[in-house]
């Protein structure tokens, strides 16, 4: 069983990495979310990686990713060149959360590290 989520979660990371951010964004605060952005997405691959590995159990990261959502929502009274980086931000938000939905359903188990052998 967990082979088959192993191999959901690396088709989907794939298909995430596919859909890159553009080259330049709208404006300097969308840069700066970006950047923010850029480290919970690696912290999340990062340990998606290292559970399918055996390395690592899973870790939650759903309050980040709706304390995140709740910077990137598309206002009303805001820039509408920023819209399309906003829901841009969102899908990207989504797709990790489907993620994280599927790893944390998959039953992987941690390899128990090696000892040293006495010489």
């Amino acid at each position: 069983m967990s082979a088959i989520d192993k191999e959901k979660i690396f088709v989907e990371l794939r298909k995430y990495h596919t859909e890159e951010f553009p080259e330049k964004l709208a404006n300097e605060e969308m840069q700066a979310l970006r950047e923010e952005f850029q480290i919970i997405e690696d912290d999340i691959v990062t340990m998606l990686l290292s559970l399918v590995n055996g390395k690592l159990g899973f870790v939650d990261f759903k309050k980040e990713l709706a304390d995140f959502t709740d910077k990137v929502k598309v206002l009303k009274t805001g820039d509408r060149l920023e819209d399309e980086n906003r829901n841009f931000f969102l899908a990207k938000i989504a797709h990790l959360k489907e993620l994280l939905e599927i790893a944390e359903h998959a039953i992987f188990k941690l390899k128990v590290p090696r000892v040293p052998k006495a010489v």
